[in-house]
C-alpha cells in the first residue's frame, strides 16, 4: 500500500452551475442599469446619474457574486457607458476629452468598490466558518467530556466526526496492548488494508501532518492524535478519492484535538484511579498486618507454653497432658483457618478480575466443607437437606469450599453449644441458593449492617476465640467473584439466616465437564 498526499482539485458541476448563476445576475443587473439610464437620457437627466447607476449595478453584482464577476461587471461598466451614451454614440471614439478621466475614475471607482463588497463578504464568509467551527467544537467537547472510558471517548468522538463530515470515518487506539483497537461507524474490508500506515503513523516521533492513504477501492485522511507526548491514535475519514472540503479538514484537526485531550484525562483518571486503588491496599494491608500480629502471638505462645509444658514435665498426668494436647490443636486450627482465610481473600480478589472456574455438583463441595469442620459435630446437631436433582453451578470448588468452612466457623463462635445447624440446598429460578442457618440469639441490628465489613467483630460467645472480622468479609468477595449474592437476616423463631446464591450453569453441559468434589 502506498502513503501519499493527493493534489489537485475537482470541478464539479455544482460550481459550473453557480458561475451560469452569477452570469445571470450579471447580465440582469446592467440590463435593469442600462434600462433605467436610457430612461434617464430621454428624460433630459445628466450623465452623472448614468454613471451613478452603473456603479450601483457594480456594487450589486459584487454583494451577489465573487470578485471575478464584480470586476467584469465594473469593465463593462466603462464599456456600456462609453458606448451607449457618450458622443459618437454606438462607437468606442471618445470625442470630449474630459471622458478620459472620467472612463478611468469610473472604473477604478466600481473596481474598488467591488474589492469591498467582495472582502465584505469573505469576512462575513469566515465569520460564519468560525462560528460554526466554535459550535463544533462546543459540542464536541460537550459529547466528550460526557463519556467515561477510553471506549466510550473514542466512540463519541467517531460518531460525532461522522455526523460533522458526513464520511465514513475509524478511529484505531494504541492502548499499550499487543493489538490495535479498532472502532468505526461502519463495516468494511478496507479497514484491514489501513493497519500498515496506522502503525507507520503510530510509530512517528511527532504528530506531523494529516496524510491520504489509499485502501483498496477508497481512500482515506489518516489524522494523527496526540495525547502525553506522543501518539496514542489515527483518526481515518474516507474521502472518496476527492479532497476533503475546507470545513471538513478544520473538523478533523478539532475532534483530533479535543479527542488528545479526553484520552489525557482517562489516562490522568485511570492513573489516580490505580493510585487510590494502591493507597486503598496499603492501609488494608497495614491493617491486616496489625490485626494479625496481634492475634497470631496468643496462639503461638499457648502453643509453645503447652508444647514446653509436655517436654519438660514427664510426670503430668494423662488428662492434663490430653488437655494440653487438645489445646495445641484447637490453636494450630485456629492458625490454620487464619490462613487458609488469608489465601482465600486474596484469590477471591484476584478470580473478581479474571473468573473462570469449572462445573460442579454444589451438593460434594458442601460435604467436603462439612468434613473440613469436624468440630461443629462435636457441639451441634448438624441438620443436612440437599435435595433433588443434583444443583450444578460453576465455581471454584476450593473457594466455595472455604466460604462454607467460613459460615459454620462463625456458627461454632456466635451460638451456645446445643444449638442446631441447618445447610439446605434450594433452587430459585435460575439461582442455587445455598442456606447456612441456625437457632442461636440471632444478630443485633448493627451486626446485621456490618456484618460482611472487614474487621468487624461482635462477641456474643463468652468463651469464644476472638475473631479478625475477616471470614464473613471473605464470604462476600468469594460470593461476588462468582457473580453471585450474599445476606443475613434472623429468623423470626431465632437465631441466624445467611443465603448465598449463586448463577446455575445450564442442563446442558456434558458430563465430561463435570468435577466431583473439590
Amino acid at each position: 500500500m502506498s502513503v501519499h498526499a493527493r493534489k489537485g482539485a475537482t470541478f464539479p458541476l455544482s460550481r459550473l452551475s453557480k458561475g451560469l448563476s452569477h452570469l445571470a445576475v450579471a447580465l440582469l443587473s446592467h440590463g435593469v442599469a442600462t434600462g433605467l439610464a436610457l430612461g434617464f437620457r430621454l428624460a433630459g437627466i445628466t450623465e452623472s446619474s448614468v454613471v451613478l447607476l452603473y456603479l450601483l449595478s457594480v456594487v450589486i453584482v459584487s454583494v451577489m457574486t465573487d470578485r471575478v464577476f464584480g470586476i467584469a461587471a465594473s469593465v463593462v461598466a466603462v464599456v456600456l457607458f462609453n458606448f451607449l451614451f457618450t458622443e459618437p454614440r454606438f462607437t468606442f471614439v471618445v470625442s470630449d476629452p474630459q471622458y478620459l478621466v472620467t472612463f478611468p475614475v469610473l472604473l477604478t471607482v466600481a473596481v474598488i468598490s467591488s474589492e469591498l463588497m467582495a472582502r465584505i463578504r469573505r469576512q462575513a464568509h469566515e465569520a460564519e466558518r468560525r462560528e460554526l467551527l466554535t459550535k463544533e467544537l462546543y459540542e464536541s467537547s460537550r459529547s466528550l467530556l460526557g463519556a467515561r472510558g477510553q471506549e466510550a471517548v473514542v466512540r463519541a468522538a467517531v460518531d460525532h466526526l461522522a455526523g460533522l463530515t458526513g464520511r465514513a470515518v475509524l478511529c484505531v487506539i494504541d492502548d499499550g496492548s499487543a493489538t490495535l483497537r479498532t472502532f468505526a461507524t461502519d463495516e468494511s474490508d478496507d479497514h484491514e488494508r489501513l493497519v500498515t500506515p496506522v502503525r507507520q503513523m503510530l510509530e512517528r516521533a511527532d504528530t506531523g501532518p494529516a496524510v491520504v492513504v489509499e485502501a483498496g477501492k477508497k481512500s482515506f485522511l489518516l489524522a494523527p492524535v496526540g495525547a502525553q507526548g506522543s501518539i496514542r491514535a489515527v483518526i481515518a475519514v474516507g474521502t472518496e478519492r476527492e479532497n476533503l472540503p475546507v470545513e471538513a479538514n478544520e473538523s478533523i484537526r478539532a475532534v483530533a484535538v479535543q479527542l488528545a485531550l479526553a484520552l489525557d484525562r482517562e489516562e490522568m483518571s485511570r492513573r489516580e484511579q490505580n493510585a487510590r486503588v494502591e493507597i486503598e491496599r496499603e492501609r488494608l494491608r497495614s491493617n491486616l498486618l496489625q490485626s494479625i500480629s496481634h492475634d497470631l502471638r496468643s496462639p503461638l505462645a499457648a502453643i509453645v507454653g503447652s508444647a514446653t509444658t509436655l517436654v519438660s514435665e514427664e510426670t503430668l498426668v494423662a488428662e492434663t497432658r490430653h488437655e494440653l494436647a487438645r489445646s495445641i490443636r484447637d490453636d494450630a486450627r485456629w492458625l490454620t483457618g487464619l490462613v487458609e482465610n488469608l489465601l482465600s481473600l486474596t484469590r477471591a480478589e484476584e478470580r473478581a478480575v479474571r473468573f473462570r472456574g469449572s462445573v460442579e455438583v454444589l451438593d460434594d463441595v458442601l460435604a467436603s466443607a462439612l468434613n473440613r469442620v469436624e468440630r461443629v459435630h462435636e457441639a451441634h446437631q448438624v441438620n443436612v437437606d440437599v435435595g433433588e436433582p443434583p444443583v450444578l453451578v460453576r465455581i471454584d470448588g476450593g473457594l466455595i469450599e472455604q466460604l462454607v468452612v467460613n459460615l459454620l466457623e462463625n456458627v461454632i463462635q456466635h451460638t451456645p453449644s446445643g444449638t442446631s445447624v441447618r445447610l439446605a440446598i434450594d433452587r430459585d429460578g435460575d439461582e442455587a441458593v445455598l442456606i447456612v442457618e441456625d437457632d442461636g440469639p440471632g444478630l443485633s441490628e448493627t451486626a446485621l449492617c456490618h456484618a460482611f465489613e472487614r474487621f468487624y467483630t461482635e462477641r456474643l460467645i463468652p468463651d469464644s476465640r476472638r475473631g479478625m472480622g475477616l471470614g464473613l468479609a471473605i464470604c462476600k468477595s468469594i460470593a461476588e467473584a462468582h457473580a453471585g449474592t450474599i445476606s443475613v437476616s434472623n429468623l423470626l423463631d431465632g437465631g441466624a439466616r445467611f443465603e448465598v446464591r449463586l448463577p446455575i450453569e445450564p442442563t446442558d453441559v456434558s458430563s465430561d465437564r463435570l468435577v466431583a468434589g473439590s
